[in-house]
């Protein structure tokens, strides 16, 4: 059935393939926050509630995963629609 959409509608499939890949490089950059502060907080000295910048890239890092889930989020409802449409 997909080969039938691909040939019918190739603007749908190409659409779910770069869904596919945005979420896949998102995925990647969510690993790459984690390791950012995992890495920070193994090498941060002393107290680190006073460590502004481990703070403030906390903050930051937050920032930026709630955006790229909301937008995995919003990729994985239209992905479905897609889904839907090739059965």
């Amino acid at each position: 059935l997909g080969v039938v959409v691909i040939e019918d509608r190739p603007d749908m499939e190409e659409k779910k393939n770069q869904l596919v890949l945005g979420n896949a490089r998102m995925a990647k950059e969510l690993a790459a926050i984690e390791d950012k502060i995992l890495f920070a907080l193994s090498n941060s000295t002393g107290n680190i509630l006073d460590d502004h910048e481990l703070i403030e890239m906390l903050a930051v890092s937050k920032k930026k995963s709630q955006e790229i889930e909301a937008k995995v989020a919003d990729a994985q409802v239209v992905e479905k629609e897609i889904d839907m449409n090739r059965e």
